[in-house]
């Protein structure tokens, strides 16, 4: 787990986590701006990072907010 001082750090901490451990070939995310209209959304186009969202209002869809909380 790499922690963030603040959201919008997002795209920089995927990019960390791209060097460190590999490109994932999908996530599944919410749809918090910080990773909807960021870096993190160029992150995912460079690297061909296919997306889904869970539906809005439906954090039991996305099995790390469970553990997160």
């Amino acid at each position: 787990m790499i922690p963030m001082k603040a959201k919008s750090e997002a795209g920089n901490v995927l990019t960390e986590f791209i060097q460190d451990a590999g490109i994932p070939s999908y996530l599944h995310t919410d749809d918090a701006k910080e990773i909807t209209k960021s870096k993190w959304k160029e992150v995912c186009k460079t690297f061909d990072i296919k997306l889904s969202q869970t539906e809005p209002y439906s954090p039991f869809q996305n099995r790390t907010e469970v553990n997160i909380r």
